[in-house]
């Protein structure tokens, strides 16, 4: 209303300016509000609405030494949908190539790492990319990462939308539960 100013005390305060006889009815108040307050609800629905049921946990890159031309992604990736979806690849602007492995020991007790082609992530289920068994094969970056930064990484579905994550680079993994 011109000319008026509304106490600083918060919303409980202009509730009550708002109901005073010489300011008019609460229904013009809410009125003016609801519009508002509908459009900020739907923007926040909108935002948090994915479009499948995957998700990301536990992402993060391993810092390397200075030089190093490899490095190793690790995160669980959980499919809440009632069906399974198939991971076919993995890209992010900061390193030339990306791939899906998976560190297999043979019958010497050998290591080796293994290339994936795709991956099924079951319905209800989740995948784990850890130290040790599938990771993310990160190869060439354009600078170095540092620990600290966030990596923009994307993986592709052959049946459902990308998945845009931000990987954490880190010395050593996250405590359990944490980040």
């Amino acid at each position: 209303m011109p000319g008026r100013a509304y106490p600083r005390h918060g919303t409980a305060a202009i509730m009550r300016y708002s109901r005073s006889p010489s300011t008019g009815s609460l229904g013009m108040l809410r009125l003016r509000l609801l519009p508002c307050l509908a459009l900020l609800l739907g923007l926040g629905t909108a935002a948090a609405a994915p479009e499948s049921g995957l998700a990301v946990t536990e992402a993060w890159i391993r810092e390397g030494p200075p030089g190093v031309d490899t490095l190793a992604g690790f995160f669980v990736l959980h499919n809440r949908d009632r069906r399974p979806h198939v991971l076919v690849g993995v890209d992010s602007p900061r390193f030339r190539s990306v791939e899906l492995h998976e560190t297999r020991i043979d019958a010497q007790g050998v290591a080796h790492m293994v290339p994936l082609h795709d991956l099924t992530i079951p319905a209800g289920g989740s995948v784990r990319f850890a130290p040790g068994g599938r990771h993310l094969m990160l190869n060439e970056p354009r600078r170095p990462p540092v620990a600290g930064e966030r990596i923009p990484v994307r993986l592709h579905f052959r049946d459902a939308p990308e998945l845009r994550v931000a990987f954490p680079v880190r010395r050593s993994p996250p405590r359990p539960g944490g980040e």
